[in-house]
């Protein structure tokens, strides 16, 4: 009998909204595929938006590789858009409304675009309609929607701004209203909605200034 082979892939990430359908990527594992394919990017689910990034708005029922670069380090699927690293340089597509793609517009877009010249990208996270994404040299830049003050600066960010109340940045999380990030120290900070008290600091108040949790 025939033995199915199955393909590794990491950095699988993924979304499902009550209102919106699921989509996943992921990027393709060394230790299994050609040289041609390693690093390569694949998604696939619900297209509504030009999420999934083939250029298209059709549903995509089994992977699909989106280009044909094979350099890519992250990916990271949020509310109906997407934002991945490739050799440094940030790209997201997808649904523009509130600037959550970081391009300056608000105009859908169905295949992955570089946000910017810069290329010292380490780390993204795109939330619900915001994105967060970690430099090279530990700074926090955030963009998009900010009505709760989730990007960690006073307004909202049409392309990447820098929030300056964090350094020394290792991990990030952009949520539904509120982010999160982890310093090198080892420390926890949110920041944002604090609607179910979130920020842990006692109270129920939003805030754009990143909060210690714990200590």
């Amino acid at each position: 009998s025939s033995r199915r082979r199955h393909t590794k892939f990491r950095n699988v990430t993924g979304v499902q909204t009550c209102a919106l359908p699921i989509y996943v990527c992921a990027i393709r594992d060394s230790s299994t595929a050609a040289p041609t394919v390693t690093g390569g990017l694949w998604c696939w689910g619900g297209n509504d938006y030009g999420q999934v990034g083939d250029g298209t708005f059709n549903t995509e029922l089994l992977p699909i590789r989106i280009g044909s670069a094979s350099n890519w380090n992250a990916v990271d699927a949020g509310n109906s858009h997407t934002c991945g690293i490739r050799a440094g340089s940030m790209y997201c597509w997808g649904a523009g409304a509130d600037y959550r793609t970081g391009l300056g517009s608000i105009e859908d877009t169905t295949v992955p675009t570089q946000v910017g010249s810069d290329a010292d990208w380490s780390k993204v996270s795109a939330g619900y309609r915001s994105s967060c994404g970690i430099r090279t040299t530990g700074t926090l830049w955030c963009w998009g929607a900010n009505t709760q003050g989730q990007l960690g600066i006073p307004a909202y960010r049409t392309t990447p701004g820098v929030a300056p109340a964090l350094t020394g940045v290792s991990q990030v999380s952009a949520g539904h209203g509120a982010s999160c990030a982890v310093k090198t120290s080892g420390t926890l900070w949110c920041w944002g909605s604090n609607s179910s008290g979130l920020l842990s600091d006692g109270t129920y108040l939003d805030s754009q200034i990143p909060v210690q949790v714990g200590s």
